[in-house]
């Protein structure tokens, strides 16, 4: 019994006790030890877990808000592009059936060549016309030159601003170098002001996305900015309210606001502003600027490299062709 511990349990059906060795203790030590330590590392993974899970979660959050903003770019370049297409569309029937007419007048013209080449053999001055028409472009490539150039002139004057954006306005200042109305001071005037009255609508010279509607009461008053494709972009001063908020995609003459008399203005009127990467330009050039007028504006804007758009504008036309070409294929295949 010597160096053994005695424990005693005392119920209602009597006392009862049992002999313990020191091992017993030890190990009951080691056992109790090994519990803690295992709940402690337990505890430990658990809170290294939780850890990560959090981090899973906001990269799991951050990669839904990323592909919801890839979302809504794709839906709206698709929406442009779909906008484009449909134009296309239209005008490449109109050129089919234009490019048809003359085809037919082409196949009258040649019948009368050969009747007179029949009547008149060896006749040099004939047999030379006849070899110019035949090395002449061919009817396809002719339909994709138009479809090219009318489509240039579509997408530029759908995506550059062109245009007033006020109907029946008179011009009160003008581009250029003069007297300040407020301040007395002469400095150049970098836009167009339209003398119109407070709440005339004022609607998007091109298609674009709304960089800025600031509202305030100093310099430009109420101002909202439209940046454009190709570098331009367009700006609104001392605007009443606006029809348009930041970041929202507007098309060629939607409205987006209303004239008014904010900022540092001596009376009503919108003062209007066109920029090419920054660079202030003569707005007038670009109200004045139509389809009847198209190529005047190369002449009138030469420190533009309107080739190099021009280029890069064809090239993508050139792609919308062959799908629409793909889809009509498609189409013509279905139909059989």
């Amino acid at each position: 019994m010597k160096d053994k511990s005695i424990i005693t349990i005392s119920t209602i059906n009597g006392t009862r006790g049992f002999h313990l060795a020191p091992w017993h203790f030890k190990t009951f030590k080691i056992v109790s030890a090994l519990i803690v330590f295992f709940f402690l590392a337990l505890t430990i993974n658990l809170f290294e877990l939780s850890d990560k899970m959090d981090q899973v979660t906001l990269s799991e959050n951050q990669l839904i808000s990323q592909a919801n903003k890839l979302q809504h770019q794709l839906i709206s370049q698709e929406n442009t592009l779909q906008g484009t297409i449909t134009d296309l569309s239209d005008e490449k029937l109109e050129l089919k059936q234009d490019i048809n007419q003359r085809d037919s007048m082409l196949d009258k013209f040649y019948t009368r060549l050969n009747n007179l080449e029949n009547y008149l053999e060896g006749d040099s001055s004939l047999n030379d016309t006849k070899q110019n028409l035949g090395a002449s472009e061919s009817i396809d490539s002719r339909l994709n030159a138009a479809t090219i150039n009318s489509a240039l002139r579509i997408n530029f004057l759908r995506n550059v601003p062109n245009g007033s954006p006020v109907k029946k306005a008179r011009l009160s200042s003008q581009f250029g170098y003069r007297t300040h109305p407020v301040t007395k001071k002469r400095k150049k005037h970098r836009g167009l002001d339209f003398a119109v009255n407070t709440g005339t609508p004022i609607y998007a010279t091109a298609d674009g996305v709304v960089e800025m509607a600031r509202k305030s009461n100093l310099g430009s008053g109420n101002f909202l900015r439209i940046q454009h494709s190709h570098g331009f972009s367009s700006s609104f001063s001392h605007m009443k309210s606006f029809k348009a908020h930041s970041g929202q995609f507007v098309e060629k003459g939607q409205l987006i606001g209303y004239s008014g008399n904010t900022g540092m203005s001596s009376g009503p009127h919108l003062h209007y502003e066109i920029r090419f990467v920054g660079r202030a330009l003569d707005p007038l050039n670009f109200v004045r600027w139509n389809n009847d007028n198209f190529d005047t504006i190369y002449e009138k804007e030469k420190g533009i490299k309107w080739d190099y758009l021009v280029q890069k504008q064809e090239q993508q036309i050139n792609i919308q062709l062959q799908l629409l070409s793909q889809l009509d294929a498609a189409l013509l295949v279905q139909s059989n």
